[in-house]
């Protein structure tokens, strides 16, 4: 059955669509995937998510030197992952080679998720052919266009028709922080003919913003974490006597504690490192939960 989650505004939508809904709590699984019960309830003929989405997803930045380095953490089990615009062309080629490898030797195409992001007026296909990709599973608009609203709905509209034509299968944005960019993402919601079903943003645990959390749930919008241990937003993540106590008593790590909390606020991760024994360790989070007071506890104060 068809549910618009806004059937106060009008929307303008196309003959098949539906909207993509999403449960107001999102809880990370043990099994390392949110599935699709019980937070998608409805699915779109053309904005479908598939039925596991990773909860930790690792950033494909220039610290990519070779193709080995992207199939350790795939060999490791990660199957998630995010490409920004500004990212090194040859990490993008390298991502390429390694899905390459991993779909020659029996894995699926639909056994990934990788997010691709652009900015105001770039044609997303010179990434998705450097990373060997025949569409993004979700393709993202890097924040409001610097030339104005106009611009940035036509750039939605630019992604939508990108949907149309198969080389996406979900829509997103990122960094539509603030009030005042919220408030302009309302007004681009009043007008898309798809809407966003994720959100990149800051977030850790010294990143936190409630209200903000309040509104793209609301909104039905999945908030996908970037620099969740403070680690590219110089925030001191890691040093807390909370942290450290609530790791010694789950033997893990604090970084772990670290990741786990914010996969628990219902976030997908964007985790980013070359190393093997970090990849195993961020992939680990979803094999334990932390308790309501242990969430308590380390929430920051806003």
């Amino acid at each position: 059955m068809m549910y618009d989650p806004t059937p106060a505004k009008p929307r303008c939508i196309m003959a098949l669509l539906a909207l993509v809904v999403v449960a107001p709590v999102l809880k990370a699984s043990r099994s390392g995937t949110f599935s699709a019960q019980p937070f998608l309830r409805s699915l779109t003929l053309t904005q479908q998510l598939p039925e596991g989405i990773p909860v930790v997803t690792f950033a494909i930045t220039k610290q990519f030197a070779a193709p080995h380095d992207i199939s350790a953490i795939i060999d490791a089990g990660g199957r998630g992952f995010s490409i920004m615009f500004h990212d090194s062309p040859e990490a993008q080629r390298n991502f390429g080679n390694a899905l390459t490898k991993a779909l020659s030797s029996g894995l699926r195409r639909e056994d990934f998720w990788v997010g691709v992001f652009v900015t105001c007026g770039m044609d997303p296909m010179p990434i998705l052919d450097r990373a060997g990709l025949e569409y993004a599973d979700v393709l993202s608009n890097h924040g409001p266009c610097k030339q104005g609203e106009e611009a940035t709905m036509a750039q939605w509209r630019e992604l939508e028709d990108q949907v149309m034509a198969g080389k996406a299968k979900a829509l997103g944005v990122s960094d539509y922080n603030g009030a005042l960019k919220m408030q302009q993402l309302d007004r681009l919601l009043e007008s898309a003919r798809l809407r966003p079903v994720v959100h990149q943003t800051l977030l850790n645990l010294r990143a936190f913003d409630s209200a903000e959390l309040a509104f793209f749930r609301e909104r039905n919008i999945l908030p996908w974490a970037w620099s969740p241990l403070g680690e590219t937003a110089n925030a001191d993540v890691l040093s807390s006597p909370a942290l450290s106590k609530i790791a010694s008593d789950h033997g893990k790590s604090s970084a772990q504690i670290a990741l786990r909390w914010v996969a628990q606020l219902g976030a997908l991760l964007c985790t980013s490192t070359s190393n093997p024994e970090h990849v195993r360790a961020d992939l680990a989070i979803t094999k334990f939960e932390l308790s309501e007071d242990e969430m308590k506890a380390l929430a920051p104060v806003e």
